[in-house]
């Protein structure tokens, strides 16, 4: 009787073959370089829908290419070289006119620093928890005098070089509205993170990337007519949502993070009161709006 022979599990996704992934990757980044470059001399009707257009093409054109490039197989050295080279051109691009080389340089490091973090999940579920903890904090950060809010308020030069320019099609217009940074450091690394676990793990990583892009324009529409708001919420919650039947806890990790979401609470709200106290403050006060008390004369 011949002995049956059971076939041998396939490799980890991330000693595949290069394939298509990283020439998606470099098509996506290229058609984001041209359009930075071209984006000035193309006419999209008025200013709003411009900004609009942009804002929009932008920021699906971001997301496709992290998701995209956290699928190529890369070992840790080359991230970390990636990671290093993107540093310094970070570093050299602060000056550049357009920002393009400094935007560009930022996408180079946050993408494989994401990566590199992700080497260190083990389990699929750990995206749960990661995931609640980087949208609270990112919206504690930027709506609830955080960090983020802090600095753009006292130093605005310094918050500038962390994000992404979105730049809007056609010359620029006096009075034309001004775009909100929606993509920053942060953003591509746990965009990074989440895409590469996910890919790691053979979770739904379709469905992840069509669900983070649809709840990434429901954040941009919220953001540009309702109230600001950060990003990452909406698109770790679309990488979640396509993937709950991956996860599995039991009652006592139910409550270890209820827990620790609570505990979580308490050293936000400590930090908003010692980051406002820490950092200094503006060197010119905004103007106040409204009536002003007259002053009293000098005798």
């Amino acid at each position: 009787m011949s002995e049956s022979v059971s076939p041998s599990p396939p490799p980890p996704a991330e000693h595949g073959p290069v394939g298509g992934a990283a020439l998606t990757a470099a098509i996506l980044f290229a058609a984001y370089v041209v359009l930075r470059l071209l984006a000035p001399h193309l006419r999209v009707g008025p200013a709003g829908a411009a900004t609009l257009v942009g804002t929009v093409v932008f920021l699906l054109l971001s997301l496709a290419t992290v998701a995209t490039a956290s699928r190529v197989p890369l070992s840790w050295q080359a991230e970390l070289a990636a990671m290093a080279m993107g540093a310094c051109l970070w570093f050299l691009g602060g000056s550049e006119r357009t920002g393009l080389l400094s935007d560009c340089a930022l996408l180079f490091s946050a993408l494989p620093l994401g990566r590199l973090i992700s080497r260190g999940i083990r389990d699929p579920n750990l995206l749960v928890p990661i995931g609640a903890v980087a949208a609270v904090v990112d919206v504690w950060g930027v709506n609830l005098h955080g960090p983020v809010s802090q600095i753009m308020e006292k130093a605005p030069e310094a918050a500038h070089r962390f994000v992404t320019h979105v730049p809007a099609f056609g010359p620029p217009q006096v009075g034309a509205p001004q775009f909100v940074a929606i993509i920053g450091l942060g953003d591509f690394v746990f965009l990074a993170l989440f895409f590469a676990c996910v890919h790691r793990f053979r979770l739904n990583f379709g469905g992840a990337a069509i669900c983070s892009a649809v709840l990434a324009l429901v954040g941009l529409t919220i953001a540009l007519l309702v109230l600001p708001m950060p990003g990452l919420p909406f698109i770790a919650l679309g990488v979640l949502l396509p993937n709950v039947r991956h996860f599995h806890f039991e009652r006592s990790e139910k409550f270890a993070l209820l827990y620790g979401g609570l505990f979580l609470m308490v050293c936000l709200g400590l930090a908003t009161v010692w980051i406002h106290h820490a950092l200094p403050k503006p060197a010119h006060a905004p103007p106040r709006v409204g009536r002003q008390p007259p002053t009293p004369e000098a005798p």
